[in-house]
């Protein structure tokens, strides 16, 4: 029985104390449907990733862990400006335990209409693999409190529930190579 306590004791331990390592890649599905014409800054997006991810010292997060973000800037398109979601990505959290974040998005996953065939034929055919970002630019910035961009110069968007994208963890302090030219990572530009 006392073998058995010291290991619950560690497995909890581990989970508060638990850090992703940099250079950790991972696929997340978004779970929050949001538009710029109704976000609130403080809001809260979730994300789940869609596969087991190895976070590092032996631990591997399961498939569904949660990604929380936070909305820190929304500006609603005018005839001025473009449209703009800011999201800081700040925290995995999953059963029996959860760790901070300081995430980029580094990659837009094709959407779960590429996953059928039928549709992934007609999309290829006639615009290209479908992400659910058409038309919106996505631009990391890679800074102590790194953040996201999500922009559009054609007006009013939603981010919607199923988004697929790739994160990163950095560490600000030394960013990886492939960014050190720019602090601004362009993701994805909008189709022209």
């Amino acid at each position: 029985m006392g073998i058995l306590g010291i290991l619950v004791c560690s497995a909890f331990s581990l989970g508060e104390h638990t850090t992703v390592e940099r250079g950790t890649q991972f696929p997340v599905l978004l779970r929050t449907a949001i538009g710029t014409a109704t976000a609130t800054l403080g809001a809260t997006l979730q994300f789940q990733t869609t596969e087991g991810v190895l976070i590092g010292n032996g631990i591997v997060i399961p498939r569904g862990a949660r990604v929380l973000g936070t909305v820190e800037e929304v500006q609603s398109a005018s005839s001025l400006a473009r449209a703009v979601l800011r999201v800081s990505l700040h925290r995995l959290e999953w059963d029996g335990g959860s760790t901070a974040l300081n995430a980029i998005v580094i990659g837009v996953e094709p959407s779960d209409a590429d996953d059928n065939p039928f549709w992934r034929h007609l999309h290829r055919a006639i615009r290209g693999r479908p992400t659910m970002l058409e038309h919106i630019s996505v631009r990391s910035h890679i800074t102590p409190a790194p953040f996201v961009d999500f922009e559009s110069a054609r007006g009013d968007f939603i981010l919607r529930s199923g988004v697929r994208l790739v994160l990163l963890q950095i560490d600000p302090e030394r960013a990886p190579s492939m960014f050190a030219k720019s602090p601004i990572l362009e993701v994805r530009s909008s189709p022209k």
